[in-house]
């Protein structure tokens, strides 16, 4: 509806399709949690959808989904999930980024998992590669571009490992671009800025960019086995080296992003990830391009 229409339909009494909301027309999983949302004001879903659309199902669920609401109250905007409040923001421009941030909180919170790592993931053949760092290290970019070299999008900031065996499932949102990488993607993604502008909490002005290829197994149970992690390094200058790491130094830069789920950490479980990172091939990827960026890790998934 137009914003003429919409405003004659207020004067006239009757709400208008974005006073009233809408329901967004897909089904969503992530991890293991079903879910459909309301949203409302209703013009907010075409900032929302692209968001989503990597967790959108092929087909309903057998189980019957969540219902959430996203509904603007008193000046805010505020989520809730069966009655109860799991996030809110003040403004429009920071509905997208509070929303992807409290349902991957509410599905955390609920997974049996074993645990979940600051990473991205991307995966080809089968085989998956880990890409740990804190915020502001490359991930979402690099992530980015090798989607764009035909990799699989697994997530751009947060992976799962699961109980068995600690394979990776898939946290696969739209990627999450800074304003200082807009352009230095646009090359490969023209349609990146055209998307909107969205403001993070932390003030960072972000858009999301839908990625052409999510992982096959992402909207299920399934996770990718962890074939290597890769320790991003960007600097200025110089020539690309990938250097293996020793498994306790991996494990040591792991932790600073590891976040245990379900009955948290203990003795049992720092066994079980000494195990798996010990059989496990870890790198320092030092590189000042993407190119360098994609030859390597593709390289690895080759």
């Amino acid at each position: 509806m137009r914003p003429s229409q919409a405003l004659k339909a207020e004067r006239s009494g009757v709400p208008s399709k974005e006073a009233c909301g809408v329901c967004l027309a897909g089904h969503y999983r992530l991890l293991d949690l079903y879910f459909r949302l309301h949203v409302s004001p209703g013009n907010l879903r075409d900032r929302i959808e692209p968001l989503l659309a990597p967790l959108v199902l092929d087909a309903p669920p057998d189980i019957p989904p969540l219902h959430i609401d996203l509904r603007g109250e008193g000046g805010r905007f505020v989520l809730t999930a069966d009655g109860e409040r799991v996030g809110r923001c003040a403004l429009s421009s920071q509905v997208v980024p509070m929303l992807k941030a409290s349902l991957l909180q509410f599905a955390l919170q609920r997974s049996w998992d074993f645990g979940a790592i600051h990473a991205a993931a991307v995966g080809r053949n089968g085989r998956c590669i880990l890409l740990p760092g804190a915020s502001g290290s490359g991930k979402s970019t690099a992530a980015a571009a090798l989607v764009s070299a035909g990799l699989q999008l697994l997530g751009d900031d947060t992976v799962v490992l699961a109980g068995d065996g600690l394979a990776a499932r898939a946290v696969p949102f739209a990627i999450c671009v800074k304003r200082g990488a807009w352009n230095l993607l646009a090359g490969r993604f023209p349609e990146l800025l055209e998307q909107p502008v969205h403001d993070r909490i932390d003030g960072q002005r972000v858009r999301y960019l839908a990625p052409p290829q999510v992982a096959v197994g992402a909207r299920t149970e399934a996770g990718w086995p962890v074939s290597a992690i890769v320790f991003l390094n960007r600097k200025d200058g110089g020539t690309a080296e990938l250097s293996a790491l020793p498994p306790f130094e991996a494990l040591q830069r792991l932790l600073k992003g590891f976040y245990p789920l379900a009955d948290g950490l203990d003795a049992e479980k720092v066994e079980r990830l000494l195990e798996w990172i010990g059989r496990t091939q870890s790198f320092e990827l030092r590189f000042s391009s993407l190119e360098d960026c994609v030859t390597h890790v593709g390289a690895l998934c080759a």
